[in-house]
């Protein structure tokens, strides 16, 4: 007598699942879901045969068209001011031993360091020994203009600033370095400050937190240090958006930091009204205003009450992003994109600045697509600029 057959658990639950996968299939064929599903991955860029995430896929329409920009709209509803996160600074180092009091000169600086990075993380050809080059030989240039406070654009990290201060000798007692973020990621292009005087106070102000359109990118250094007992020098690091993209984006976008920057100084002198307050705005603002590609720009028009210090020279003096050939299509007029300005305060007594200088150095001229750090003719794609400010 023969037994009987039985068949496996296992096939039963083979041949269900390829019937139900089979079934699967047609529906979607035939009800138009594939396409849908397919539109709506490819809007959300991905890739032809990536693995299904755990994020339910929306099927949407086109998106609107985004409304064109207008300095004339005026700032979103909530104030810029508070909508920018404010922190207050930990140094990166803080050795008084090394410092100095106020005297009768205080020698400033700014200087955009160009991709100034560690070399972790950075690509193949920005090495953590080539950017260490790139801190030497920034630190030679520094070396022979001797500021008191050096404040710095394009610097990524922590790293970098004890680097650069390492090779200026130790010279400077503390250091402070903003840490940006554009959504929730890290911004490798930060400032910083070295000072030999003592900081009472360093604040980083993001733009990284601001919804509204065409807020502009990276953020400001803000900070403070006593000059004497009744007078206090406030001082804002910043780097505007660069030219690249749609010209009217940009300036929508440089405008706006400038007025969050503005407000930020109203409110903070008004607070502090027990000091008489120096103020100046140093950094790469990628704007000329006697350019002649930039002279219907209103990137700085909110500034109208602070002195520039480079307006009314002679271009020779003022260049600080100078004509670089090599490729014709990125060759450009010399420009002075490195801009201080200061309040009326410090063009009058007791503390006065003097006329600021370009030092001419450290761009490969003759090399548009030399790197910075690969030797002393390129360190950077600018200029670093500084004016002493001087007791009367």
């Amino acid at each position: 007598m023969q037994g009987k057959h039985i068949i496996p658990i296992s096939l039963v639950l083979f041949v269900v699942l390829l019937l139900l996968t089979i079934t699967l299939n047609y529906l979607l064929s035939y009800s138009g879901l594939e396409e849908a599903v397919k539109s709506a991955l490819d809007a959300q860029g991905v890739p032809p045969g990536s693995p299904a995430t755990s994020q339910p896929v929306v099927v949407a329409g086109p998106a609107p068209a985004e409304p064109e920009p207008s300095l004339d709209s005026g700032p979103p509803p909530a104030s810029m001011w508070k909508a920018s996160s404010r922190v207050f600074l930990d140094p990166v180092f803080d050795n008084p031993a090394v410092g100095v009091v106020p005297g009768e000169r205080i020698r400033v600086c700014s200087y955009n360091i160009e991709n100034f990075a560690d070399g972790y993380h950075d690509g193949p050809k920005r090495t953590t020994e080539r950017q260490r080059r790139q801190a030497f030989f920034a630190s030679e240039i520094i070396r022979k203009i001797e500021p008191d406070i050096l404040m710095i654009q394009e610097i990524e990290n922590a790293r970098s600033l004890l680097w650069l201060n390492e090779y200026c000798g130790d010279t400077f007692s503390v250091g402070y370095i903003t840490g940006f973020e554009r959504s929730g990621q890290s911004v490798k292009l930060n400032l910083a400050v070295l000072s030999r005087l003592p900081i009472e106070q360093a604040v980083e102000i993001d733009f990284g937190e601001l919804k509204f359109q065409n807020a502009p990118p990276r953020g400001l250094l803000r900070f403070t240090v006593a000059l004497d007992d009744t007078r206090r020098f406030l001082c804002y690091v910043t780097h505007l958006k660069s030219n690249w993209g749609s010209a009217e984006k940009n300036q929508v976008k440089r405008r706006r930091g400038i007025e969050i920057l503005q407000e930020d100084a109203e409110r903070f002198v008004s607070d502090r009204t027990s000091h008489e307050w120096e103020i100046m705005i140093a950094g790469d603002m990628n704007v000329d205003p006697e350019n002649e590609r930039f002279l219907s720009d209103p990137s700085l028009d909110p500034l109208s009450d602070y002195v520039d210090l480079w307006r009314g020279r002679p271009i020779s003096d003022r260049t600080t992003i100078p004509t670089r050939r090599g490729d014709p299509e990125f060759m450009f007029p010399p420009a002075a994109f490195d801009r201080v300005l200061v309040n009326s305060e410090l063009i009058q007594n007791p503390w006065k600045i003097t006329p600021l200088i370009a030092l001419q150095e450290g761009v490969d001229t003759d090399d548009r697509h030399a790197e910075p750090g690969n030797s002393r003719r390129h360190v950077s794609d600018h200029y670093p600029v500084f004016a002493d400010i001087m007791r009367n």
